[in-house]
């Protein structure tokens, strides 16, 4: 099992900074300067169904990538995370995980939340 974590701060000159960390059997932490509204294109395009393989719900952002695509034929997902710089000197990780629409909807509800109410970190675990 492995935990989804996203939390934001504040900062009062300037944009906010969100950490996104991945807990259990993969562990990293990527960052990005910037506000909670930036998952919003995501959490639309999580709400989708099917979900389209061309043109997949995806976020990016300096130290954090995240990509959802279809799995298989069946229905099942692929949520991919990466975490950190790939070239730089810190760790980096790029885990992937098989998971499924529900898995999607919480996801998108968990995040529309986070935009909503920033000071509440987003806790997911990830099936």
């Amino acid at each position: 099992m492995s935990i989804l974590k996203i939390s934001y701060r504040p900062d009062p000159s300037y944009e906010g900074y969100i950490s996104v960390r991945l807990i259990g059997e993969f562990a990293g932490v990527g960052g990005f300067s910037g506000e909670p509204s930036a998952f919003a294109d995501l959490a639309d395009k999580l709400a989708s169904y099917p979900i389209d393989a061309n043109d997949p719900p995806a976020f990016g952002a300096e130290e954090v990538d995240i990509e959802i695509v279809p799995a298989d034929s069946v229905g099942h997902l692929r949520l991919t995370l990466a975490l950190g710089y790939p070239t730089g000197p810190c760790s980096y990780l790029r885990a992937s995980f098989r998971t499924e629409y529900a898995w999607i909807a919480r996801f998108e509800q968990a995040l529309r939340t986070f935009i909503a109410a920033p000071q509440e970190e987003l806790v997911l675990e990830i099936r």
